[in-house]
């Protein structure tokens, strides 16, 4: 988007204060939107895009559950006509704040940043609510691959599944013999 006139969704919120200042750092324009008071929120959103070619949102938020894509993220690029582009970012090195609901993720200086984007695609306006969690379930599928993704650009180190066996259990029992 660099080059672009293009806003970027925050939350009103300490978080979003932060997040809108990077964006502005880098040029974008952000709005911030009111938590509560979807109808509101959603209203702010259409006007903003509406005079701006391109917008930036996170689709788990404001308040998640982390990674759940909610629903107005297609109403509002279905509605306005927008194309959606999946991305996706993360750090090789950085600090996890796990006390949050969305894992807020801090880069470490000098880390090796991956970001994944990927293929545009058009929502066509006026979905069924069935159409709509459709689209929702293709966004989570492109951004659970897309995270994986990033993770490989930034050579995130792959953790190994961790194997939970309970004393006396079928697998236990089979190594053992």
């Amino acid at each position: 988007m660099r080059g672009r006139p293009a806003c970027v969704f925050t939350s009103k919120s300490d978080r979003g204060a932060i997040i809108a200042e990077i964006c502005r750092h880098f040029g974008y324009e952000c709005v911030q939107v009111p938590i509560r008071g979807r109808s509101h929120a959603f209203e702010i959103m259409r006007r903003a895009l509406e005079r701006r070619p391109n917008g930036g949102i996170a689709v788990d938020g404001p308040l998640g559950p982390y990674h759940k894509v909610k629903r107005g993220a297609v109403k509002l690029a279905a509605e306005l006509g927008y194309v959606v582009v999946p991305a996706s970012a993360t750090a090789r090195r950085k600090r996890i704040i796990k006390h949050r609901w969305d894992r807020m993720e801090i880069p470490a200086l000098f880390t090796r940043i991956g970001l994944a984007i990927g293929e545009p695609k058009k929502i066509p306006c006026h979905l069924s609510p069935e159409q709509s969690q459709e689209w929702v379930a293709w966004l989570r599928q492109q951004l659970e691959t897309l995270d994986r993704r990033a993770e490989e650009l930034a050579g995130v180190p792959r953790q190994k599944p961790r194997m939970h066996a309970e004393r006396g259990s079928k697998l236990l029992s089979e190594q053992e013999g």
